[in-house]
């Protein structure tokens, strides 16, 4: 990361801490330690990047983020995980993002996602795709 300068915010004129980022970017010094910490934690990732359909930042819940500590501590012990969660609770979106950030890790990944029908496995690889292609996650992982 460059060092750290200073000028005035385009919004309100205060002024603001900035660094280069990996791409070579400025950008506030405070973002650049959420997206430090996006690279290394997955729910970081999806509160730093994660937007619904309006555009609205993702408001993860307690449920969320039991499931993925759930998950993260059966991979730790070389277990399967499973959960069964209700229609309309985020599971597949939550996938699609984990599937980016894992691809963000490692951009050499192979990943694996079984669905119902062809129609929908479409679907999901099209969703991944538009992850990798926002400008938060590309501000995070801006090498894939």
């Amino acid at each position: 990361m460059g060092e750290p300068g200073s000028r005035p915010c385009r919004a309100c004129g205060c002024p603001l801490v900035f660094a280069e980022g990996p791409n070579g970017k400025q950008i506030p010094l405070d973002e650049q330690l959420v997206v430090t910490r996006a690279r290394a934690d997955f729910l970081a990732m999806l509160e730093y990047a994660g937007r619904d359909d309006e555009g609205n930042p993702f408001a993860l819940r307690e449920l969320d983020r039991f499931a993925w500590t759930w998950v993260e501590r059966c991979w730790e012990e070389g277990a399967s995980a499973g959960l069964m969660l209700p229609t309309g609770s985020g599971k597949t979106t939550s996938v699609a993002w984990r599937i980016a950030w894992e691809i963000g890790r490692n951009p050499n990944l192979l990943a694996s996602l079984v669905c119902a029908s062809y129609e929908d496995a479409c679907d999901r690889v099209v969703l991944v795709r538009q992850i990798l292609d926002l400008p938060r996650y590309r501000r995070v992982f801006p090498d894939v």
